[in-house]
């Protein structure tokens, strides 16, 4: 049984995504659909500004990720990547800015995760992860 607090984390984390994550979404399909590079881009702002969030909400309640949060967010990631990979090899003249829009967002989920590892680990343990080959 879950205690109130934990329940509370849930609740303020469910709310983030479900404010920052439905409207970065919809912006970055509109994004896409329009070929609007800029209105793209804002929408992986708005789904920044959720990430950054959910780490601001797991200070405040004094925990981490939870193992389903880290597995959602690598399939959204891997989902996201391999349609936009098909995508690109099977419409070659995909657009300049459907192109760059892709890109940017794979930089983001990359900026994420090395937010993540620094959020878990510190900098000095996320550096040495990679530095010495060693997972935690």
């Amino acid at each position: 049984m879950a205690t109130d607090a934990e329940l509370d984390h849930r609740v303020a984390v469910l709310t983030n995504w479900g404010v920052w994550g439905s409207f970065g979404l919809c912006v970055l399909a509109s994004g896409f659909a329009e070929d609007d590079y800029p209105l793209g881009v804002s929408g992986l702002a708005l789904l920044a500004a959720g990430f950054i969030a959910h780490v601001i909400i797991n200070r405040v309640w004094r925990t981490g990720f939870r193992d389903g949060e880290i597995a959602t967010a690598m399939i959204a990631f891997g989902v996201a990547v391999l349609g936009f990979v098909i995508t690109w090899i099977a419409d070659p003249a995909l657009s300049r800015p459907r192109v760059w829009l892709g890109l940017s967002g794979a930089v983001l989920a990359a900026g994420g995760l090395f937010t993540y590892l620094a959020s878990r680990f510190g900098l000095r343990g996320a550096f040495s992860m990679f530095h010495t080959g060693k997972g935690a």
